[in-house]
Order: C-alpha cells, then structure tokens, then sequence
C-alpha cells in the first residue's frame, strides 16, 4: 500500500529555498533559473513508518473544521503510511487543496520527480490565486503523459514557486492519492 495523505497538513514554508547554494535536505536540482524550489518531501521510509513529523502533522479534527463538524480523524499509521518501496503504480489521482492570495503563487506548478522533474500547473486543476480554498484532482496520467515513471517517483510532492514578486503564505490541506 502506498502512501495516503488523509487529515495531514504542511508548512510549506518550512523548506523554503530563500538562500542561493542552500537548497533544504533531499532537494532535487531545480528545473530552470526561473523557478525556485519552495517546498518538497519524498516520502521514502520504511515500510509502516509515518510520514516526516517535522514537515506533517495529523490533523484529527473535534474542533469543527470551520464549519461546525464534530468529526474527528486519526493519526494511525494504518492510515498514513510509507509503503517501503515510494511506488505510485497503484494510485490514480492525486489530490490537494490549496489557498491562497499572495501574488507570488499566482502561478503554481505541482510537480512530481523521478529521476527528471515534472511540474503541472495548478491552474489547469482548478487553482485560482484568489484566497479561496480549491481543491484539486490531478491525474497521474498527466504526470505520466510528461514522462514521469509512477514506479520510480523520488519525490511524488514538489511545490514550485514561479519568477516574481516575493510570496509569503500557500495554505495546503488534503493531499492525499486515490485509486478512483
């Protein structure tokens, strides 16, 4: 079983790449001068393992999500787990949310990498930078259409941030792959 994401949420500026030369742990070269590594995790553990504590947290819920819901989830790693292997063959979409209104993640690409690095820009998914959540269910067909080999993803997550104005804050909530 590979890697499901459910009730996790991210910093995605605890990786941020804001000091040329010193890129964070684990950083795959970037894939132009034009854009800028902001945040990444490869998800390789052994098999069972939860996933990085100091860039996840299980957000269990009971207290109302914003809307009042009593819902809680768990924090079991019979639910967030790595399967061993970082192997995607078994999965079919990915799905994020994202929020934001900061003017630097206007144009946000979602990447995944293998021994090369495909980016998808978040836009065709529905993302739009206007400080409302969006949540989006990309393919992994389109990773693949871009050459990306579903059994040898490095890093499966990658947030790259576009040339431009500085950018501060990218909510992230519900990553997480399904098997549609």
């Amino acid at each position: 079983m590979a890697l499901t994401l459910t009730g996790l949420a991210c910093d995605p500026a605890a990786n941020r790449v804001n000091r040329p030369g010193i890129p964070p742990p684990h950083t795959h070269p970037q894939p132009s001068t034009d854009w800028e590594l902001v945040w990444q995790d490869d998800f390789h553990g052994a098999e069972g393992t939860p996933p990085s504590p100091e860039r996840w947290v299980h957000d269990v819920g009971g207290h109302g999500w914003g809307n009042e819901q009593q819902e809680f989830n768990t924090d079991r790693t019979e639910n967030t787990a790595h399967d061993g292997a970082g192997n995607l063959d078994g999965w079919t979409t990915l799905h994020v949310s994202l929020n934001s209104a900061d003017p630097g993640f206007a144009n946000v690409p979602i990447g995944m990498n293998d021994d090369q690095s495909v980016q998808l820009p978040a836009s065709r998914y529905g993302y739009t930078n206007d400080g409302q959540w969006h949540h989006l269910a990309i393919p992994l067909a389109d990773f693949v259409a871009g050459e990306l080999q579903l059994n040898a993803v490095q890093a499966p997550f990658v947030f790259i941030a576009g040339a431009g104005p500085a950018a501060d804050t990218l909510l992230l909530d519900n990553v997480y792959f399904t098997a549609d």
